[in-house]
Formats: structure tokens, C-alpha cells, sequence
């Protein structure tokens, strides 16, 4: 029985685990499309590795629409604005995750229900009946650690990018030819943000407008605030923009290695904790026995 509860367990964790490294943003798309406004849906192209999470999102919007349950328009607006932010609109919508997390409710139903059947413990199977909980919490600490990853990497390919646009213009280029140079020679989900911006403005929307779009898609503020600097210097002539650019990357790298010296601060104080839990009791141990030992000897 112990085996038999210790193999349920395990394939718990593994459950819980796998989506973690499965969900994450793709790096290439085979077809980049872009969603101009609520009533264009576009066609995605489907991995075979996520095609389980679409299976589970499409069987609890089933079930939402069976049971007439749906999401409120302020939820609604909510959820779209953090798949937004977190790169996923064109994976998810508001109420396909919503499905999502109701399929994770039955999964984790059923899995609990089958945990507490082989445990004898009273105590033990209001754990289990918990996991359907978890499930159902588990997107939402996803999604939420999604967005704090994707800002991280914006703000850590910012620099790069902004150089790269910088070099572009100084060599005679045009801010927008500049910028389309980076975005289709590059990776990452800075660039990606950039390359849909060119295809908003070659589909009809001012330079002014696909930087505001973008600003409000990625929500990151070092990144408002070139856009935003950007956006002016475009309605009051591009003559400054080289300039400009160079700054706000002087000021991004300045940024970036005043968080690595944080970053190496906060290291050595989180070494402190297991430097005095595991490995000083450790050399104690080490040191000490000989001596105890031979105090023993002598009595």
C-alpha cells in the first residue's frame, strides 16, 4: 500500500510539473499572424507536444457550456489583459482558459478521488480531495509566472535591441527600416513584440499607433517610456531618433548591471541560510569526532 500511495504521488508531481515546460511561448512560429481587432480570428498553428492542453481546454469549455458558466465582463477583460501581457493571445482566449482551468479541475478530481480510495487515512484523503483545488489554481500561477518571465526577458533583451536599432539608423538607415532589420534577424519576445509592430504598420496603422498598441500589449515600464519618448520624436521629426536610442540603451545597460550587483547582494544572503544548515553542521562533525573519540578512549 505504501508503494502503491508513493506511485500515485509521484505521478501527481509529474503531472504538475509537465506543463511548465510544455506551455511555454514557442521561439518560432511557422506562420506569424497578426489580431487586428475582436472579430478577426486567427488560425494557430498547433504543436503536437500541446495538443494535450488543448484537449483539456476544449473539454472544460464544454463543460462551462453545458453548465452555463461564464466568465464576468470585468473577469473577462482581466484575463485577456494577462494572456496579453504574457505573450499567450494567440494561444489563448480568455475563454479557453477558462476551459483550461475547468478541465484541470476534473483532472484533479478525478486524480484525488482515486488517491483517497487507496488511503485508509481520514486525514490523508481530505489531502487528496485538495489536489482538485490546486488543479484548478494551478493556471492562474502559471500565467501569473508567465508574465513575470516574459517581462524579465524584455527587459534583459532591451539593451541588445536598442543597440542594434541604434547601429541600424547611425549606418543611414531609417528608424523603420532600422527596426525591421533587428526584428527579422533577431529572437526573442522584445523582437517578436517589434516584428508585429512592422506588420501593423505595413498593414495600415501609423508608426504612432503600432507603438502605442505594442506598448499597451507588452506593459513593461522601461519599455513605456522608450515608446513612449519614441512616439514623440516621430510626431516632432525623426532627426533625433539615433540619439535617442543610443541614450536609452546607455541607460538600459546602466540599468541591467546595477540589478546584477543587487541580484549578486541577494546571493550571498541566501547562501547564509543553507551554509548554516547543512554545511556547518557538517565540518562540526568533521572537526569534533576525532575529539570525542578520543575522549571516549581515554575513559
Amino acid at each position: 500500500m505504501p508503494f502503491i500511495i508513493s506511485f500515485l504521488i509521484g505521478l501527481m508531481i509529474i503531472l504538475i510539473s509537465v506543463p511548465t515546460r510544455t506551455l511555454l511561448p514557442s521561439k518560432q512560429f511557422k506562420k506569424v499572424r497578426l489580431v487586428l481587432s475582436e472579430d478577426i480570428k486567427q488560425e494557430e498553428t498547433i504543436d503536437p507536444d500541446k495538443a494535450w492542453f488543448n484537449k483539456i481546454a476544449s473539454v472544460g469549455t464544454k463543460v462551462n457550456s453545458l453548465l452555463k458558466l461564464r466568465l464576468s465582463r470585468k473577469k473577462y477583460l482581466d484575463i485577456e489583459n494577462k494572456l496579453m501581457r504574457a505573450g499567450l493571445k494567440k494561444r489563448f482566449t480568455p475563454d479557453t482558459f477558462y476551459g483550461f482551468k475547468t478541465g484541470m479541475l476534473f483532472i484533479g478530481g478525478g486524480y484525488g478521488l482515486l488517491l483517497s480510495v487507496v488511503t485508509p487515512v481520514i486525514f490523508l484523503k481530505w489531502i487528496c480531495y485538495s489536489v482538485a483545488i490546486i488543479c484548478f489554481i494551478w493556471p492562474n500561477m502559471w500565467l501569473e509566472n508567465t508574465i513575470r518571465t516574459r517581462k524579465m526577458s524584455i527587459q534583459r533583451e532591451m539593451p541588445f535591441v536598442l543597440s542594434s536599432i541604434a547601429v541600424m539608423t547611425e549606418s543611414g538607415q531609417s528608424l523603420y527600416q532600422g527596426i525591421k532589420e533587428v526584428a527579422f534577424m533577431k529572437e526573442g519576445a522584445l523582437v517578436e513584440e517589434f516584428r508585429t509592430a512592422i506588420m501593423e504598420i505595413e498593414m495600415g496603422f501609423s508608426r504612432v499607433e503600432a507603438f502605442e498598441r505594442m506598448r499597451d500589449r507588452v506593459q513593461v515600464t522601461e519599455l513605456s517610456v522608450f515608446l513612449s519618448s519614441l512616439t514623440q520624436s516621430i510626431e516632432k521629426g525623426s532627426s533625433g531618433i539615433s540619439e535617442l536610442l543610443k541614450k536609452q540603451s546607455e541607460e538600459m545597460w546602466k540599468k541591467r548591471k546595477e540589478d546584477a550587483k543587487e541580484l549578486a547582494e541577494k546571493a550571498s544572503i541566501k547562501l547564509f541560510l543553507p551554509l548554516l544548515v547543512f554545511v556547518l553542521p557538517a565540518m562540526m562533525i568533521f572537526l569534533l569526532t576525532p575529539a570525542v573519540l578520543s575522549l571516549v578512549e581515554m575513559m
